[in-house]
């Protein structure tokens, strides 16, 4: 991050107000120019909306790592607790890793749907009760990660084109899409004409697959357009252009774009659905998700003050159940559940040797998959994983309430 010494605290965060969701992703686009990382900090704790679109753009340019990195960043900063950063950081990094392979799972049928939603809703409310979250925190883990998927099907159904942020993300400028033959028009199969060849304008979902993506934020403008207010709020401008490389904006502006002319929208009903759809695709991204999980670790830090500070006296060990896994195909009641559980060493002795391990309990007895002589966090990352790999395998998973 480039660092101006000269910026003025809170900029960001004022900009994203409930009220300014567009005026608070312009500030986004241009505050590594002109903010410390003192201030980004400041930001993120005054601004929620700020916060969630950094988790996206990090979990898109670095994926899993930088998803948890981020996590981890940010939890610290509302925080200022190290561990309970650490704990974000595991957890949703972990979440991001096994949401990769959610996300190939098909979706041409309506079960296979359903199937994909169930998949991933066990995976969020298993992530926020990793999280410490109550049982209220892991219900909504679990919708939001199921409205996840019904909302990239539903995404993919009308524009053609998967919700992928980092592939919708913007790698170069707009095209002055109200022209043809300039310089900066699009591919002529874009282009909506009427019978005299007059330009309507471009509709971004007919791009084809190898064309660069452009900027799809804002204003569609003609080659005569490169000065005034209309230019600068639209797809051509530096700075909207800057706010089309913030990911998932472009995505936004594809689907918006496309309902403004599947539905004839007027100009006012336009503006009006910018809102909604932003709100939308941000939910489809899994930012609700990350979200819900980060929440859930600074409400425990209230809930659990032992959980953020080292235990005193003798060693103890304490363990939870994670989640409870059955095979829905099983009638019989006689079959014992698969069980998978954490448990965790909650020692401050030295002599410990271990720290947790994760024990997976069947009807052929117990296992232990996994153990940690450094960290708890990282028992629970390996049992999200586990839990995942049962689910993938056709068991049902569900989270015991807490």
């Amino acid at each position: 991050m480039a660092i101006d010494k000269n910026a003025e605290p809170g900029v960001v965060s004022i900009a994203c107000g409930p009220a300014k969701v567009i005026d608070g992703l312009w500030e986004y686009a241009i505050s590594p120019y002109k903010s410390t990382e003192k201030n980004a900090g400041a930001a993120v704790r005054e601004s929620p909306l700020l916060n969630t679109v950094g988790q996206v753009a990090s979990s898109v340019y670095g994926g899993p790592a930088g998803a948890a990195a981020y996590a981890a960043w940010s939890t610290y900063n509302l925080t200022g607790d190290p561990k309970l950063a650490l704990r974000a950081g595991v957890i949703i990094g972990g979440t991001s890793y096994v949401m990769q392979g959610v996300a190939k799972m098909p979706v041409s049928t309506d079960s296979e749907i359903v199937r994909k939603a169930a998949v991933a809703g066990a995976i969020g409310g298993l992530a926020v009760a990793a999280a410490h979250g109550t049982s209220k925190d892991i219900k909504d883990g679990s919708l939001k990660s199921a409205a996840m998927i019904l909302i990239q099907v539903g995404y993919q159904k009308f524009t053609d084109t998967p919700l992928d942020a980092e592939k919708l993300t913007a790698t170069r400028g707009g095209y002055c899409m109200m022209s043809s033959g300039a310089d900066c028009s699009p591919p002529d199969y874009v282009l909506v004409k009427d019978d005299s060849g007059k330009v309507l304008y471009g509709d971004p979902t007919q791009f084809h697959p190898g064309d660069q993506v452009a900027n799809y934020v804002v204003l569609q403008v003609d080659k005569d357009t490169t000065s005034g207010f209309k230019y600068w709020v639209s797809e051509q401008s530096p700075v909207m252009s800057a706010v089309g490389r913030v990911p998932p904006w472009n995505a936004m502006a594809l689907a918006h774009d496309k309902l403004v002319i599947e539905y004839n929208l007027s100009a006012p009903a336009s503006v009006a659905t910018i809102p909604p759809a932003v709100v939308i695709t941000y939910a489809g991204t899994g930012a609700s998700v990350y979200s819900s999980i980060q929440s859930a670790v600074v409400n425990s830090a209230n809930a659990h003050p032992a959980d953020s500070k080292p235990a005193a006296g003798p060693a103890t060990s304490n363990s939870y159940t994670v989640a409870v896994c059955t095979d829905p195909k099983n009638v019989d009641p006689k079959q014992p559940n698969v069980i998978t559980k954490i448990t965790v060493d909650s020692s401050n002795s030295k002599t410990s040797q271990l720290i947790c391990e994760v024990t997976e309990e069947t009807h052929g007895g117990l296992t232990h998959p996994w153990h940690s002589s450094h960290d708890t966090n990282d028992c629970i990352r390996r049992a999200i994983d586990l839990t995942a790999q049962l689910t993938r395998s056709g068991l049902a998973c569900l989270t015991p309430q807490t």
